[in-house]
């Protein structure tokens, strides 16, 4: 009976020494991971507002990794993977990853889920918008290091549908915008970066474009048309995302009933001067200069005729008036 009493005071001590052991080996795991937490914090560091507006306005390149206050299981992950990719001998040696936890800069860049990527370059931004995989963000900064979308105006548009070439497709999609609605430039730049190649992208100011403005008779703020295959397609969604651009590209504008592409606009000229302008807008560009200069010679000769007959008139009254007064 002693001995079985021993025996299981024994077992007793064993199974409490190994839990003791196993808690403290946990704890062990914990202090490892919460130091090595802390030492990828220290390594990519914290900015705020006023350090990214700096960044701006110095054309600086940022790779910013904004998350909450709270703590954020999948931030700690892929503050992880920056550290790796920073590393890598592929990672460009002017971009610099930092990380904020700045509500103002939030609530700037109008961030509606954490973690959020944001690479900053040219005094523009992009949006990650891909899985944390180390080589998916190389490809994809590699890509936006460079800045997507081109800008048109009234005298550049007209050449931008034309056949594709080599690197150069023929689609586009064009945002039309003003500063009340330029939020919309970061959605169309991070959808450029994934079609690169597929889908040129551009933003056209309406204030500076009236002509093109009054063409295409943009009304909304903003305004995105997609053109393919010489046809075009308004994006009518009210999301404004670089998902919901992707899958408007991919396939629903195949529900929307395509438009043909206006021809050169002649709104703001005379009715009379239109229609002589689309009769001979074949000429080539010395027959018009001609034409033009004739047009202008009998203007100026009108013009002088009229003057020339009412002052004679003017003569002829002044010397009635006179010979009545005799």
């Amino acid at each position: 009976m002693f001995l079985s009493s021993l025996s299981c005071w024994m077992l007793t001590v064993t199974m409490v020494m190994n839990t003791c052991l196993i808690g403290l080996h946990c704890a062990k795991v914990r202090v490892e991971e919460e130091e090595e937490d802390t030492e990828t914090s220290r390594i990519i560091r914290d900015i705020d507002h006023k350090t990214w507006q700096q960044s701006y306005n110095e054309n600086q390149k940022l790779l910013v990794l904004l998350y909450p206050l709270n703590k954020c299981d999948k931030c700690t992950e892929v503050l992880k993977i920056l550290t790796q990719i920073q590393e890598n001998p592929h990672f460009p040696n002017d971009l610099k990853i930092v990380k904020s936890v700045s509500s103002e800069l939030v609530a700037k860049l109008e961030i509606k889920h954490f973690p959020s990527l944001i690479y900053l370059r040219s005094k523009s931004y992009v949006s990650y918008d891909g899985n944390y995989d180390v080589q998916d963000l190389l490809e994809w900064v590699r890509l936006a290091t460079r800045k997507i979308t081109q800008r048109l105006d009234d005298s550049s548009f007209e050449n931008l549908i034309k056949a594709p070439t080599e690197g150069n497709p023929s689609n586009w999609l064009v945002a039309f915008y003003k500063e009340a609605c330029k939020s919309v430039l970061p959605v169309v730049e991070t959808f450029g970066v994934r079609f690169h190649g597929q889908v040129n992208v551009a933003k056209v100011n309406i204030f500076d474009s009236p002509k093109l403005t009054h063409k295409f008779k943009v009304t909304n703020c903003p305004e995105i048309l997609f053109f393919k295959q010489g046809e075009m397609y308004k994006y009518k969604s009210s999301i404004l995302e670089a998902s919901s651009l992707r899958d408007f590209v991919d396939k629903s504008f195949n529900n929307l009933e395509p438009k043909i592409i206006p021809e050169t606009d002649f709104g703001y000229l005379p009715s009379n001067l239109t229609d002589y302008i689309k009769a001979y807008s074949h000429w080539d560009n010395s027959t018009l200069i001609l034409a033009g200069v004739c047009i202008l010679t009998t203007i100026l000769a009108s013009y002088i005729f009229v003057c020339f007959c009412n002052s004679k008139v003017r003569r002829r009254k002044k010397v009635k008036k006179s010979t009545k007064k005799d």
